[in-house]
């Protein structure tokens, strides 16, 4: 019997997905087999040992200074067909995802038993047939424009619904999400505001150059969430009727009507209480948050402050949680150095954000301002310091914010389950070890240029940008000490 690593026989698809999805269930849910993950072995029967005829073996010496073994196995013909078929199956989907013009649906009955559905285990689909309820989702709209591409991040949101019956049948509705810039694009078929990660003309010509330059940097970026509040169940002292609110980072949130995905207007316009909280240009952050416990729906407005108090400019946050009837029980600001952060999450005690290390070029915000480069190239991630993260207190606003430092760099853009339970904080997040803005999804603005399957699989666009794929690691803090107890990176995932 021969023992070899599970990471590399996953990886070389000589088991199934299965199992590791199992193992990755239990790394993620607030038990104490997370803690006490460890990646297994697998023991092969030495009538497999055929399948290892071409392996590399490699010697990895553990932290107790032990040494182990694991075999680089190559892929197989057929698992190399199975991977070109599926790269070009996503580069169709993506072509039409992205590409394709976006059209509102109205709302459109669909039976889930329909003559293309595919049922394998009956006793579940009729189980799911009896669903009833809501699924509210927001995502962006095509990225093509009139002739020219948008950055995916920066293209418009388009709101979907889909209400089930629970008697087998499910009723779609989209909507793009009617923003006065929105409209204003769409009407015009030409993109009007070049934002921080497009352009609205080439920036290799003089005309498109002062095209740029005079075209606002205001554009809504992630315009990703879709959040109902007040309840539905909610019968509060204002009367407010539950909304879907949309939010987006750059940007202001908006209010939609439910059931139709109509835009009923910026939320301040719609709960005027608000705008009093709310300046006039406040920016937020996509993501939004709800403490099912106490029945509190929490909203992070962001700043950038520029140039800050030491020149390197700084980040401000501040965190606002309402009640049913949209009145504010508590606030808190926090301001640190200059970073970026995109998600946050949501703890018994804690708002917690993570502190990607980011500075700002400052000989580059001229060329921005004149047009002659993309706003992405005005900060970058300061890699050789490590990433952090900031726990604030929700609850006593005299209780000292604490920013907890890691053991390397980290950019981290979204976070899965993060939890609190016996003194300790456990935080799942998807973690890039390194990060080059501008050439996500494999856009290249400069060049007009859109190659999302070569980044998913090289980390690198085609304007150079690269970043490696991300890993999902757990970090465990000690809430008496308030450092990194335990840090663990979750196996890839064969698909």
């Amino acid at each position: 019997m021969m023992i070899i690593n599970l990471n590399q026989l996953a990886l070389a698809g000589l088991i199934t997905a299965t199992s590791l999805l199992n193992d990755a269930d239990a790394f993620l849910q607030p038990s104490s087999s997370a803690r006490a993950f460890r990646p297994r072995a697998l023991a092969l029967l030495e009538s497999d040992v055929d399948l290892l005829e071409e392996a590399t073996p490699t010697m990895v010496e553990e932290q107790d200074g032990s040494e182990r073994m694991i075999m680089d196995i190559p892929p197989t013909p057929i698992e190399m067909a199975e991977k070109r078929a599926r790269a070009q199956k996503a580069k169709e989907t993506w072509s039409t995802i992205a590409l394709c013009a976006t059209s509102n649906s109205k709302r459109k009955e669909i039976p889930l038993n329909g003559e293309s559905t595919v049922i394998k285990n009956q006793k579940l689909f009729n189980e799911f047939c009896t669903i009833k309820g809501t699924y509210f989702m927001n995502g962006l709209a095509s990225c093509e424009i009139g002739d020219r591409l948008v950055h995916p991040f920066e293209a418009h949101g388009h709101i979907k619904s889909l209400v089930f019956d629970g008697k087998g049948k499910m009723h779609y509705t989209s909507n793009i999400v009617d923003t006065p810039l929105t409209k204003k694009e769409r009407t015009q078929n030409k993109i009007i505001n070049r934002g921080v990660m497009s352009t609205v003309a080439d920036l290799n010509s003089p005309w498109g150059i002062v095209q740029n330059a005079l075209s606002s940097s205001e554009r809504d970026t992630a315009n990703l969430t879709a959040d109902l509040w007040p309840p539905p169940s909610t019968k509060n002292l204002d009367g407010i009727e539950p909304m879907l609110l949309v939010c987006t980072d750059n940007g202001e949130p908006y209010a939609l009507d439910p059931k139709t995905l109509e835009v009923m207007g910026r939320l301040v316009d719609v709960v005027p209480k608000l705008q009093s909280l709310f300046p006039e240009g406040s920016k937020f952050i996509a993501h939004t948050r709800y403490d099912e416990k106490r029945n509190k729906f929490v909203m992070c407005r962001h700043e950038m402050i520029i140039p800050g108090e030491d020149g390197k400019g700084q980040t401000q946050m501040e965190f606002f949680e309402f009640d049913d009837n949209f009145d504010v029980v508590s606030r808190r600001e926090f301001t640190t150095r200059f970073m970026v952060f995109h998600d946050w999450a949501l703890t018994e005690n804690y708002y917690v954000v993570p502190k990607n290390p980011a500075y700002l070029r400052w000989g580059n915000i001229a060329k921005f301002v004149l047009g002659l480069s993309l706003g992405t190239d005005v900060f970058a991630m300061e890699e050789e310091t490590n990433g952090e993260f900031i726990l604030i207190p929700r609850h006593d606003p005299s209780e000292d914010v604490h920013e907890v430092p890691t053991d390397a760099f980290f950019n981290c853009f979204h976070f899965g389950p993060v939890f609190e339970q016996n003194n300790e904080l456990v935080i799942n997040g998807c973690i890039f070890d390194s990060y080059t803005f501008g050439g996500e999804m494999g856009f290249d603005g400069e060049n007009q240029q859109f190659s999302p399957i070569e980044w998913g699989s090289t980390g690198l666009a085609s304007n150079g940008a690269q970043s490696p794929p991300p890993r999902l690691d757990q970090f465990t803090i000690d809430t008496e000490t308030f450092r990194v107890k335990r840090k663990e990176r979750v196996p890839v995932i064969p698909v």
